[in-house]
């Protein structure tokens, strides 16, 4: 298994964001290997939303972070903001996000923290008015950054196999699965708290269709 990066795509509808998702990882390479003891996927949901549109650019979509949009329906309809929009040649997709840590030492399952953190995802993602900019898809995705204690730092590779491994196996529950754990950074700890902070998962679903 590529420890470093992944892309599993078992949704067809979301084939085109192959080329994107591989751009992804190569952004998070770059920042890691030229901005040193520092890594751009633990700034949060804002900053893993503007990696993934720079991606989208670099594939030949556009896209846009955080832009105003309607979301509700009717009477209940209300003026708020859609974490990232993505457009390319022939469809977009408006897109909700989340971020959270998870701890390689939990007692909770990296598959029930991913599907908690995805369903939060994909309500906000349903709220979202697809009418606006026509988009084909809504989309709620997950971020996941998992760290472990300095103490542990020798088995990073095998925690970090078991996870992936476990949401791989999950076929039916995700539409698109992507992981970066660089290799720089799978062995730095933070000399402040004492953690290592190796990678990010993302993991996709759609949440409404017009097909």
């Amino acid at each position: 298994m590529n420890l470093n990066k992944g892309v599993i795509i078992n949704n067809r509808k979301l084939a085109h964001w192959g080329p994107m998702l591989d751009n992804w990882h190569n952004l998070i390479e770059q920042y890691c290997n030229r901005v040193k003891e520092d890594t751009p996927y633990w700034y949060g949901e804002t900053t893993n939303s503007a990696l993934l549109s720079t991606a989208c650019f670099m594939a030949g979509g556009v896209s846009v972070v955080e832009a105003a949009r309607p979301k509700g329906r009717g009477k209940d309809q209300w003026a708020g903001r859609g974490d990232l929009y993505l457009k390319w040649k022939n469809s977009s997709e408006e897109v909700e996000a989340k971020f959270c840590w998870y701890s390689f030492r939990s007692p909770n399952n990296i598959l029930s923290v991913a599907k908690e953190w995805s369903e939060y995802a994909i309500e906000d993602a349903k709220n979202l008015d697809r009418s606006y900019y026509s988009a084909n898809f809504a989309i709620g995705i997950s971020f996941i950054a998992p760290d472990i204690k300095e103490d542990e730092k020798a088995g990073i590779d095998v925690f970090i196999e078991k996870a992936i491994t476990t949401l791989k196996n999950s076929k039916n529950v995700f539409d698109v699965l992507a992981w970066c754990f660089p290799e720089r950074m799978r062995r730095w700890v933070d000399t402040e708290n004492k953690y290592l902070t190796p990678g990010i998962i993302l993991t996709g679903k759609i949440a409404a269709s017009v097909y």
